[in-house]
């Protein structure tokens, strides 16, 4: 039920923006053929029109379908490295087990303040009044946040050989899985094909509603909406009784809500994330 409720909402929401009207073709102002003169070599041009334009389209359609795939597989690569970083945690510990008692204050007094720290960007990206750049913003900090939180702690233990070497390791996974979201990101802006402009003004007026309803849904049920606006896209695009004005609005709308949603699954699986340790 609660699938079915969110998927009304964004109805709702995509209703109150724009109504599209879907009695209209796409290429009859583009195909008009009653002035033609009849000779060979138009016909000829319009045909070869027609084949550049269903080319294009399926090469689109296909760019899509790998974009999706990407992102997918880049998902799935980050849960596997936030797997292999929650494993060093126990490894971590039996590392430090023999340490001094100075090095032993000193890891216990970083680890309080980077809890703090942690903490406090954790309750920032509960305010649902946050649009997606300031998330973006506080994720990143948060992200940096741990990597020095590694990077301190690997200078406490220097001549730990084996804590450096879980470390680095640490570090690494750390690294690659912020690659991995910018890598999300820039697949995730080539997906809007140049709609930019439109995709930002109707994500700016989704979030304001959505922010306050998505927090109530399970991570599966937002993944279902998510590959449902997929679906919704394919199908848009390919509807040739559209406007071009009518289609670009609602596959910028489908595309804006489908970031807000992708994004508030990338949110949730950062904060499950195992980024505090228990040293002691």
């Amino acid at each position: 039920m609660k699938n079915k409720s969110l998927f009304l909402l964004i109805s709702a929401l995509i209703i109150s923006v724009n109504s599209a009207s879907a009695d209209e073709s796409s290429m009859s102002s583009h195909m008009n053929m009653t002035n033609s003169s009849g000779s060979i070599n138009k016909i000829t041009q319009i045909r070869e029109s027609i084949s550049d334009f269903k080319m294009t389209k399926d090469q689109l359609k296909e760019n899509r379908k790998a974009l999706i795939e990407t992102l997918k597989e880049k998902k799935q690569e980050a849960k596997d490295n936030r797997e292999q970083y929650k494993e060093t945690r126990n490894e971590l510990k039996d590392s430090v087990k023999n340490v001094t008692d100075e090095q032993k204050a000193k890891l216990e007094e970083l680890r309080k303040s980077h809890k703090v720290v942690l903490d406090s960007y954790k309750e920032q990206l509960k305010d649902t009044s946050l649009t997606s750049e300031q998330k973006e913003e506080i994720k990143t900090k948060m992200l940096e946040s741990v990597k020095m939180f590694n990077v301190h702690v690997k200078e406490i233990l220097q001549t730990n050989t084996v804590a450096n070497e879980i470390l680095e390791k640490r570090i690494e996974l750390k690294e690659k899985n912020a690659q991995l979201r910018a890598e999300a990101k820039e697949a995730r802006t080539e997906y809007r094909e140049g709609r930019d402009v439109l995709v930002e003004k109707y994500k700016g007026a989704f979030e304001k509603q959505l922010n306050k309803n998505i927090t109530k849904f399970s991570d599966d049920n937002l993944e279902k909406i998510s590959t449902k606006i997929e679906k919704l896209v394919e199908t848009t695009q390919s509807n040739t009784r559209l406007s071009e004005t009518t289609k670009q609005k609602l596959l910028a709308q489908y595309i804006s809500l489908k970031e807000i949603i992708d994004e508030e699954l990338e949110t949730r699986d950062m904060l499950g994330e195992d980024l505090e340790v228990e040293l002691d």
